[in-house]
């Protein structure tokens, strides 16, 4: 039996491949051009920190303690302090600085939950090119449990002891809330939760009946910091989403400065942004275009400012400062000076 020899050439593997890449989506800007309809300006007022295209000033105001076991600790403080760590690393904002949040807080006479409304609205006159402010609550708590000891074998047969033991335990929640100016209003919202844990070794029972695992023998200001530490630096996956949550919070902005039509395809249309390489954009990087809409506060009487999103694209070509980037529909919506956002690229944590 005789077997046929099978020649397979070069040509026969990868001609389907470069068919398949050759009808992958492709955008030749030279078959884009302005027409009429491109030319229309948005009317919307656009915030002053995307005009400027700088990052949004953020505020750190500070943290009020929900109990006293807080405020013996300085919890609160702690809380404030990791705040300025994380966002002077995670980049996308401009951190005020702090002589400048206590000249302010001094000025208003600041407490949170106490006239906040008022002195957030003072906060944003005094306050003068302050984009958000980040204010909130720290509690903690503290108990203690006693362990019996405890024999066990394991697989190999070896005997083991563990000694009777006190076990203490301190969990923390962080509650926070970003408001963003003008306006005064709640963008973001932020809980963390964190727990820290010690124990002593119970020496005979007499220690036991007599002290109870009393709280005073251990450093529970140490052991509460350890709460709140953890409660913003804890395991990588709750870093890792913490991570996402920032990034969300403080995205680039830009805003659109050119439009253009495709000449056979009228409903495709591509924009030129003033974002580019150096704010993190890169080729394929999705946008949000929005148009903001500017309502008055029916309670406060106070002028908000409320993104409407109407359309999304991404990145075709990329620049140092800016990019073209190709419009989903509707893309009929889009106009010069209209707003456009993106995730910022990156956050670096501290070790």
């Amino acid at each position: 039996m005789k077997v046929k020899k099978v020649k397979i050439s070069v040509i026969s593997i990868f001609l389907p491949l470069l068919i398949i890449i050759g009808c992958a989506t492709t955008v030749k800007l030279t078959e884009f051009s302005e027409c009429q309809d491109d030319l229309r300006i948005a009317s919307h007022a656009l915030p002053l920190y995307i005009v400027e295209a700088r990052n949004p000033r953020v505020a750190i105001l500070p943290m009020a303690a929900i109990d006293k076991e807080t405020k013996k600790c300085g919890g609160e403080k702690l809380a404030v302090e990791n705040i300025y760590t994380i966002l002077g690393n995670v980049g996308g904002c401009e951190i005020v600085e702090r002589s400048e949040v206590d000249k302010i807080m001094q000025e208003v006479r600041f407490q949170v939950g106490i006239g906040e409304n008022a002195a957030l609205q003072r906060i944003g006159e005094l306050g003068r090119g302050i984009d958000y402010v980040i204010l909130g609550t720290v509690s903690t708590n503290i108990a203690s449990s006693f362990k019996e000891a405890r024999r066990w074998k394991d697989k190999e047969g070896k005997v083991h002891y563990e000694p009777p033991k006190c076990e203490y335990n301190a969990g923390s929640k962080i509650n926070l809330r970003m408001v963003s100016f003008p306006g005064g209003t709640i963008s973001k919202t932020f809980e963390y939760t964190g727990s820290s844990t010690t124990s002593t070794e119970v020496r005979d029972y007499y220690y036991y009946y007599h002290y109870k695992c009393y709280l005073g023998r251990i450093d529970e200001c140490g052991l509460i910091s350890g709460a709140i530490n953890n409660a913003f630096f804890g395991s990588p996956i709750f870093v890792d989403a913490l991570e996402k949550k920032l990034k969300k919070a403080f995205p680039s902005y830009g805003y659109i400065i050119e439009v253009k039509t495709h000449r056979k395809t009228p409903e495709k249309r591509v924009v030129l942004i003033n974002l580019g390489d150096q704010d993190g954009i890169i080729k394929g990087s999705k946008i949000q275009i929005i148009r903001f809409k500017q309502k008055r506060d029916p309670v406060k009487g106070n002028i908000l400012f409320i993104e409407d999103i109407i359309g999304e694209g991404k990145a075709v070509e990329v620049f140092s400062d800016k990019a073209w980037c190709l419009i989903n529909d509707p893309s009929h919506l889009v106009r010069i000076k209209d707003a456009v956002k993106t995730e910022v690229r990156g956050i670096k944590w501290p070790q």
